[in-house]
């Protein structure tokens, strides 16, 4: 385990970043934290000449001379990963021994050359309930039998339960459901500020826009530096009037926030139509979906958040290397065991749920309308 990269690998301080999309913009500050970065890559050359934090971005033709023999970290969603990959492989470059991907890096050479537990990205659902009935919610919200939120105190045990074995976390997002109809989000918010702001680098709060956050909340998020994230759906539900009425207060209360109009969504299949996949097939299936967002809830940590969701919804009963339970485990391994489990390869390598789950890769080409409603919304 977490013996991908080659021993090249031991000797880095300066990596070269290959990506400058959304997903490089959220990283990119507190990676260069913890290395230098040599430059940015990208070959759309609208962005040629952009500098972030000082480093400039470069298409790979004209950088090739300076980076040659630095190692590449590639940022980019896993679709967009694999067409990066193969164009590097066919500069003649090798997958972890000459470039790899960010949560590679972040996990394996971190721990491994700086004796850091860093986690890239981990996800939180604060409550069941939600505003909107989505057909294909990807979190299986409309096939709960109850609903609930989660209280404070339980949302402080959970992340405590993490931190006290992570030492920082790149970006921890929080979902839903609808996270704004917990009550207890405010007062969890500030408890993450207060007590972890030096140990994760971005959160996020991911809503649909369709209520308007409170004064309190807005100051939460403006004292800690917390992104809110605003799915919108307006193209099928007619809620344009409340989401611009988010927008505005947002913008007025000097919040940090986007809008998300671009969704897309892949049918997941699960649970209305489900084919079972060997396990030698739904080993593949993982490494194509290549999840990057672990699923934090119930003092346990999952592979795949989707999953926790179905686990929780009473939908799909999992295998105990599908997560860890920070709870009970203890030991010299469960460092290695939790980076391990974020990279895919815990227990025999194949998250169950895989099994059953559409996924997001490239194996999966049935998408479907995002935000298409059961019924009235």
């Amino acid at each position: 385990m977490l013996e991908r990269l080659t021993p090249e690998w031991a000797q880095v301080s300066e990596i070269v970043v290959f990506g400058f999309g959304s997903a490089a913009k959220v990283f990119l500050y507190n990676l260069h934290k913890i290395v230098g970065i040599k430059c940015i890559l990208d070959n759309d050359t609208g962005k040629t000449g952009i500098r972030f934090d000082g480093v400039e971005v470069r298409p790979f033709k004209e950088a090739e001379t300076d980076i040659k023999g630095l190692k590449i970290v590639i940022i980019a969603e896993t679709l967009a990963y694999g067409n990066m990959k193969r164009f590097l492989e066919d500069k003649g470059l090798v997958e972890d021994r000459d470039f790899t991907s960010l949560e590679r890096f972040i996990c394996e050479w971190s721990y491994r050359h700086l004796g850091r537990v860093h986690l890239m990205e981990v996800h939180t659902a604060v409550t069941t309930r939600c505003t909107f009935n989505c057909r294909n919610c990807n979190m299986f919200m409309p096939y709960y039998k109850e609903r609930s939120d989660y209280s404070c105190v339980e949302l402080e045990r959970n992340i405590d339960a993490l931190m006290f074995h992570a030492d920082y976390v790149f970006k921890y997002q929080i979902v839903g459901g609808e996270p704004l109809l917990n009550r207890d989000l405010e007062p969890f918010l500030e408890f993450l500020g207060k007590r972890y702001s030096n140990r994760i680098g971005r959160v996020r709060i991911v809503t649909n826009g369709s209520i308007l956050p409170s004064d309190n909340l807005c100051s939460i998020c403006r004292e800690f530096g917390y992104e809110i994230q605003i799915s919108d759906y307006t193209h099928v539900i007619p809620y344009n009037e409340k989401l611009s009425a988010v927008v505005s207060k947002l913008e007025g209360r000097s919040v940090s926030y986007s809008v998300n109009k671009s969704l897309r969504w892949r049918d997941f299949n699960f649970p209305r139509r489900i084919s079972i996949r060997m396990p030698a097939e739904a080993a593949e299936h993982a490494r194509k979906c290549g999840t990057s967002w672990h699923g934090l809830a119930d003092g346990k940590l999952f592979y795949c958040n989707a999953e926790w969701s179905a686990v929780k919804a009473g939908r799909f009963i999992p295998r105990d290397t599908d997560y860890i339970d920070l709870r009970t485990e203890s030991g010299a391994d469960i460092k290695e065991n939790i980076l391990s489990l974020c990279l895919g390869e815990y227990g025999d390598g194949c998250n169950s749920f895989c099994q059953v789950c559409g996924g997001c890769g490239d194996d999966n080409p049935n998408f479907v309308v995002a935000g298409e409603q059961y019924g009235k919304a």
